[in-house]
């Protein structure tokens, strides 16, 4: 009888409650979540049960894949005969932004830019010109300054003589933002970037979503962050990209008025809106990314989303109640700002152009 207690009561002890099961499968998927690659903006993983949210992303990205595949299906013929004939615009260009680069990623990183090379030619991404004389062109940028990407990926990009472009955020040069393991780069380690393939471009002062400041906030982020890397660098920072991609025909204006040559979004553009250099879309790349998603990427076959995202917003903006906007506000550059680079009227003609 002793026995027999003693063996039910271990067994309960040892048998992990339905409860303590789930909670550990919880936590378990969160870790998964957290470390997932290619994290989509629009969901909101705090209010989704880990599970789903892994699942719903993994969904998501075999998704793009496929659609991409079939993009790329039917447009790489088209491509590849203008190409053998000489058609103009038969080229592809194709922007790609990095994050983190941890060093366990490191030979991954390594072979997609071996991969790069072989499939296309590597541009700044300053040089909207040099896209004209390549039948596929990429560029390369990486959001925010992480430490681990100038260590890591730099180097492998620097043997391979590929250009890059890192967009840092002004105000938080040597902090961690919710990673112990990496921050961004400091002051001095900025300054030390002395390398004729790295360029560095502004990512604002603080990563603040600029859509959703006045206009002499959103003014401030933009040229006080120009400024102070500027005078750390002792060179021109013309170069900016949108933090959370978030962007409109306002700060669109602002960007022009506070002397920006040209600005980067966090999506891909389609090339039948590639009607300006001003703009610049991207699509995001990862070292996980798999070798046919990466390729796709770099062949510009990702390009579909730019339209399915375009008619999002227009479906959005029906959906919503019209709102009257002080004219004054959109068409009149503010005084004393910086140098913009064009006119008031050609500016919004290549701002309604990035919007439809």
């Amino acid at each position: 009888m002793a026995s027999r207690l003693l063996a039910n009561r271990w067994q309960r002890i040892a048998t992990p409650s339905p409860v303590k099961m789930k909670s550990h499968q919880s936590a378990k998927s969160r870790q998964r979540v957290e470390n997932l690659p290619n994290r989509h903006p629009g969901i909101d993983h705090s209010r989704v049960d880990p599970d789903q949210s892994l699942l719903l992303e993994q969904s998501l990205r075999m998704f793009k894949l496929a659609g991409s595949l079939c993009f790329y299906a039917l447009t790489e013929p088209y491509r590849a005969l203008g190409r053998k004939l000489g058609w103009p615009s038969s080229g592809t260009s194709v922007g790609l932004f990095y994050h983190q680069v941890k060093a366990e990623e490191h030979d991954r990183f390594a072979r997609q830019m071996a991969t790069l090379l072989r499939t296309a030619t590597p541009v700044g991404a300053g040089d909207s010109t040099a896209t004209a004389s390549c039948q596929r062109s990429v560029f390369v940028t990486a959001d925010d300054g992480w430490k681990s990407f100038v260590e890591n990926a730099l180097p492998e990009m620097e043997r391979r003589s590929i250009p890059c472009t890192i967009f840092v955020i002004a105000d938080r040069l040597g902090d961690r933002i919710g990673d112990s393991s990496d921050r961004i780069i400091s002051e001095s380690e900025l300054h030390d970037l002395r390398s004729n393939l790295v360029t560095i471009g502004s990512h604002t002062l603080t990563h603040a979503r600029l859509t959703a400041l006045s206009d002499e906030a959103a003014r401030q982020e933009l040229l006080e962050s120009r400024l102070k890397l500027e005078a750390i660098l002792d060179r021109k920072v013309d170069l900016f990209c949108f933090p959370f991609g978030a962007y409109d025909q306002r700060i669109l204006r602002l960007c022009d008025q506070t002397g920006y040559q040209r600005v980067f979004l966090c999506r891909p553009e389609s090339e039948s809106h590639r009607t300006d250099s001003f703009v610049a879309g991207r699509i995001r790349a990862d070292p996980s990314d798999w070798p046919i998603e990466f390729y796709l990427k770099l062949v510009g076959a990702y390009d579909w989303l730019a339209s399915v995202l375009r008619l999002k917003k227009k479906i959005v903006s029906w959906l919503k109640p019209a709102r009257i906007e002080s004219p004054t506000r959109l068409e009149t550059p503010s005084a004393g700002i910086g140098s913009g680079t064009s006119g008031s009227l050609r500016f919004s003609d290549r701002i309604h152009q990035v919007d439809q």
